[in-house]
């Protein structure tokens, strides 16, 4: 009895976190779209229309391509016949980057990488593309409108396991004050009118369903660091 509550209770877990899924990342994709469409509505020169159209073709086929990993976990009737593939880090920021080109070109981002020490992880490919996104988008949000916007994604083996580091010169967060709420559905800490409160509850599940865990220092004003440990 206790089992199959248990059971039943994973399924509706993983309903709710593909719902969030959905709803977040889908709007990431839409989002850039809905910017790259308004460029190039505004005059400019015959080179700016021709790479905001190849930004576009980028965005759309990673707007599928999420949308046909979204349609292949919510047929999963099993978490653990969930299917782990090896996967580039490096693909998957570059995707990342190419999702986020609009924003990142505004606002000068500059993202640095390095996964020379681990460059490749066994991990779903759904989750690991939304973890990346959502981390990585996070500290473009939230970054300082003091100094310039800088990213660094790097991994590194620590303890004999792997771990995915992203960390960022922006905002930061008061932990002493926001840390038990921090990975909450729909908490916001700062007054960004785009912030919905769903990403870094949606990155959690994604990791610790997978029995992984996530990890974040951070410093008002001095930027903030998540830790994945795979």
């Amino acid at each position: 009895m206790l089992a199959s509550l248990k059971t039943v209770d994973d399924q509706n877990k993983r309903l709710l976190n593909f719902a969030h899924i959905v709803s977040h990342n889908l709007r990431s994709h839409t989002g850039n779209i809905e910017m790259i469409l308004n460029l190039l509505n505004e005059p400019q020169s015959q080179e700016e229309t021709e790479l905001y159209l190849m930004n576009l073709g980028k965005v759309s086929k990673n707007l599928s391509a999420t949308i046909s990993h979204l349609n292949e976990i919510v047929s999963i009737q099993n978490k653990s016949s969930l299917k782990r593939e090896v996967l580039h880090f490096e693909r998957i920021l570059n995707i990342t980057k190419e999702t986020l080109y609009s924003e990142i070109q505004a606002e000068d981002v500059i993202i640095t990488s390095d996964f020379d020490e681990c460059p490749v992880i066994e991990y779903v490919s759904a989750y690991l593309d939304s973890i990346v996104l959502n981390l990585v988008g996070n500290a473009v949000k939230y970054r300082s409108m003091d100094r310039s916007c800088k990213i660094k994604v790097y991994t590194q083996v620590h303890n004999g396991r792997i771990q995915l580091v992203v960390e960022d010169n922006g905002l930061g967060i008061d932990l002493e004050l926001h840390g038990e709420r921090l990975f909450g559905m729909y908490k916001t800490f700062h007054k960004n009118p785009n912030a919905r409160g769903i990403g870094l509850f949606i990155t959690r599940n994604q990791i610790e369903s997978q029995g992984r865990q996530i990890e974040v220092s951070s410093e008002v004003d001095k930027g903030t660091r998540f830790t994945i440990t795979f």
